[in-house]
């Protein structure tokens, strides 16, 4: 107890102590992997989206939800080492809209940490 603290510091000190100890055995128990390819993943990967969508716009705030217009719609991504495609395709009243983003700047993950 001479190690720790005197006053109301002692507690958070031996609650940081404990928590770092049972950290500690548990990555010694059951390892530390991570997936292959961290967050950037070596392997390719698809992931598929279905949405819905619903914009409207008004000259006066009363009027903003009176009207509207949707659009049903479906999704692709293709996640590649390093490069991720996506695929959008919605339909509404007005006809079909599509969009391609070939590594565009809204990645899983904004920062990959390492280690």
């Amino acid at each position: 107890m001479a190690n720790y603290p005197a006053g109301p510091d002692r507690v958070a000190c031996q609650s940081a102590e404990s928590k770092l100890l049972d950290n500690t055995l548990a990555n010694k128990k059951y390892g530390t992997a991570t997936p292959l390819g961290r967050t950037q993943r070596l392997r390719t990967g698809v992931q598929l989206a279905a949405f819905w969508e619903r914009g409207m716009v008004a000259d006066e705030f009363s009027q903003l939800f009176m009207d509207g217009r949707e659009s049903d719609s479906i999704g692709a991504r293709l996640i590649l080492s390093g490069v991720i495609i996506r695929f959008d395709l919605a339909q509404g009243p007005e006809g079909a809209q599509s969009q391609l983003f070939i590594t565009y700047p809204w990645s899983m993950f904004s920062v990959d940490s390492p280690g």
